[in-house]
């Protein structure tokens, strides 16, 4: 349709020139003309690039001429649909981020003993899932904290407001994650963890027997708990084959990293938690990430809930849950094909994982808290209603917003001008048909008319006269 709109619009544009030209010819015939004149006329109606025109304003023929080639596409360029979003704002809060120097791990002092036990638990409870979040990332694609539900992804921050297909901005963190295994060697174990720790070497493993079983016991050097703390599984282990031992780590920052011993290898994986500026959208109610920018600050008591996480990651393991060893280079489980397209990786795994302990954390802060207890931000709250107008795609439509309008100006012009000056009517000057009745040498009639168009002509001595 926009094709078929756009070529009438140039046909009509087309037409328009050529009656200008026919009615200057008809003005010509009776003041004074050339046939030079009447050449370039009959060319510029026929839209032929070659029209015979002066030297002068040959260039100027062609260049308008090339315009008029692209006035078609200039027209659907002009009414290709160009997708907008018209906001309307509103007033909703949100906790504001602190830079990363003012993070901690100690209990959040703005909330009651209640509340914070509340939010500790509810992370805790993620990490609990450590065992079977393989299968809960690979099957599901929402997670719920507080009654919010999000969708699944390695981004934590804490959704605001109810507005329905709404977008808002908050602070949050995306937890970049790394593993190896001592399969690579010591040294890429070694490379994994001073990732996030360069200042503090690798955890001590000592392992006393490894076979079918496992035991041994870890040891690392003593952490100011204000600022970092580790939490083991158990500080000795003696395992079977199937279980595994966790040695985990994290700074007030969130940045942490997680040891896992089993009889057959030993798993290594580290994590940063990059600050950002999260485009939260709300679509049916369920939030997700809608672009993420660097960010300086970083949402309160993200330590708080990385640390609260592993906790419970330590519990499930003491039940059995470990590491998929396939996993870890992003393996499909047994080799076998997935019963889904996407098999994640240990890394994904973790990595939403975490991101949902602490996304549990900070929705359940940002309910409990108001402008009388911690510093709140406005979080930019709008609708994203789309609507769509006409473009202008690639700046084609410069053409034709110029040529239509400027034929339809110099058409009003011309019609102004030979409206009160006297002219040839009823014929067409450059009709070759109509030429050639002006020109016939017969005393029949002086006025061309309908009945010569059917008369037998010829040329004889150079003059076109009745047959």
């Amino acid at each position: 349709m926009i094709t078929v709109v756009a070529s009438l619009t140039t046909a009509h544009t087309k037409r328009l020139i050529g009656n200008m030209i026919s009615q200057l010819a008809n003005y010509r015939l009776l003041t004074s003309f050339t046939l030079r004149q009447l050449d370039w006329m009959q060319g510029v109606r026929e839209w032929d690039i070659f029209a015979r025109f002066p030297k002068r304003t040959r260039a100027f023929w062609v260049l308008f001429w090339a315009c008029m080639g692209l006035h078609t596409a200039s027209v659907a360029s002009i009414m290709q649909p160009v997708k907008y979003v018209e906001n309307i704002w509103f007033k909703d809060t949100t906790p504001c981020g602190v830079q990363p120097d003012d993070l901690t791990l100690d209990p959040m002092i703005s909330l009651s003993s209640s509340d914070q036990m509340a939010l500790d638990q509810s992370a805790f409870a993620v990490g609990l899932q450590f065992g079977t979040y393989y299968q809960a990332l690979r099957w599901n694609t929402t997670t719920t904290a507080f009654g919010r539900p999000y969708v699944k992804e390695n981004i934590s921050y804490g959704a605001v407001g109810g507005l329905h297909d709404g977008l808002h901005n908050t602070s949050g963190v995306l937890f970049d994650v790394q593993c190896a295994t001592d399969e690579d060697g010591q040294d890429a174990l070694n490379s994994a963890w001073a990732r996030t720790f360069p200042n503090r070497s690798f955890p001590l493993v000592q392992i006393t027997s490894r076979n079918t079983s496992i035991s041994g016991s870890f040891g690392d050097p003593p952490v100011d708990i204000s600022s970092m703390q580790s939490i083991t599984s158990s500080t000795t282990f003696n395992l079977t084959a199937s279980e595994m031992a966790l040695y985990n780590i994290v700074d007030a920052n969130g940045n942490g990293g997680l040891l896992g011993v089993t009889a057959a290898s030993t798993v290594a994986c580290t994590w940063l938690a990059v600050p950002k500026l999260v485009y939260v959208i709300l679509v049916n109610w369920v939030a997700h990430s809608h672009g993420t920018e660097n960010a300086t600050i970083v949402p309160r008591y993200v330590g708080r809930g990385v640390l609260a996480t592993i906790k419970g990651m330590a519990q499930a393991a003491l039940t059995g849950a470990r590491l998929d060893h396939d996993r870890v280079d992003g393996e499909l489980y047994n080799g076998g094909p997935p019963a889904t397209p996407h098999m994640p990786s240990t890394a994904e795994m973790l990595g939403v994982l975490l991101a949902d302990g602490v996304r549990s954390t900070l929705t359940g802060f940002t309910l409990m808290t108001n402008d009388s207890t911690v510093s709140m931000c406005s979080a930019q709250v709008r609708t994203i209603n789309i609507h769509w107008r006409f473009g202008n795609e690639h700046q084609l439509g410069w053409i034709a917003i110029i040529l239509t309008p400027g034929a339809g100006i110099i058409g009003i012009v011309v019609l102004h001008r030979l409206s009160r000056a006297k002219r040839v009517t009823g014929i067409d000057g450059l009709n070759q048909a109509t030429v050639f009745m002006l020109g016939v040498d017969s005393d029949t009639s002086e006025v061309p008319n309908e009945q010569l168009k059917d008369t037998p002509l010829k040329l004889q001595g150079g003059r076109i006269i009745v047959s």
